[in-house]
């Protein structure tokens, strides 16, 4: 019974905790929001006084929510104005954002989107590999993958990495899995999955350049045509 009411006990500071940030987060965002919609009201309130010589408004800045799973995309959706993603591939787009759409229309999806523009194969699995396994073994990554049905993909990998064997973990990594979170290949190839994302619903990609001899060509390269 004594063990049974430290559970408890510890349970409820979990939840209490949990609620408190969720608090925090919907007290930061509407902070925000009120700052946001007094500039706006101030710009108008210039706008009027000087007529037809006000030069436009600055496009009103966005309250964004970095989101994995479903409580924090829904208060994304809710508090904010949309969501930043991470981590997921153009298929998984379409099982995230209908819980930010939730909150009402016209909600701002941006990806962070990690690009290796290469053709050369072994090249693209070692760094995405390397990359992946940074991140996906992250409690809340690992949580996020689980609930995205790569359970049994990472299952391997995950099990390798806690025994301390990095090297046999990188390898556990399916190729798949990097294929779907890391966009490679030639330019054309690169493009193409990113319009992927967009297609399923992310409005701003924010393309994370994992690898290149030359940044600025490479932007020009992966610029939409």
């Amino acid at each position: 019974k004594r063990v049974l009411r430290k559970l408890a006990a510890v349970l409820r500071l979990t939840a209490a905790k949990r609620l408190a940030r969720r608090k925090s987060f919907s007290a930061a965002l509407d902070r925000v929001k009120r700052r946001r919609e007094g500039a706006e009201k101030n710009d108008d309130d210039d706008a009027d006084n000087a007529g037809d010589t006000a030069a436009p408004a600055e496009s009103a800045k966005l309250a964004l929510l970095a989101a994995l799973r479903k409580p924090m995309l829904r208060l994304a959706g809710r508090e904010g104005d949309g969501a930043i993603l991470n981590w997921l591939s153009a298929e998984d787009v379409k099982t995230v954002t209908p819980y930010v759409h939730e909150g009402g229309p016209g909600k701002e999806i941006v990806a962070r989107l990690f690009v290796i523009p290469t053709e050369d194969r072994a090249t693209a699995l070692a760094i995405g590999r390397h990359a992946a396994a940074a991140y996906l073994n992250v409690g809340v990554y690992a949580a996020f993958h689980e609930w995205l049905g790569r359970g049994d993909e990472l299952a391997e990998m995950w099990k390798l990495w806690k025994q301390g064997d990095r090297k046999a973990a990188l390898e556990a990594i399916p190729e798949k899995v990097v294929d779907d979170l890391i966009i490679s290949g030639s330019p054309d190839q690169c493009r193409e999955h990113i319009q992927r994302f967009q297609e399923n619903g992310v409005d701003t990609p924010a393309l994370a350049i994992l690898h290149t001899d030359d940044l600025r060509q490479t932007v020009r390269d992966l610029a939409p045509r």
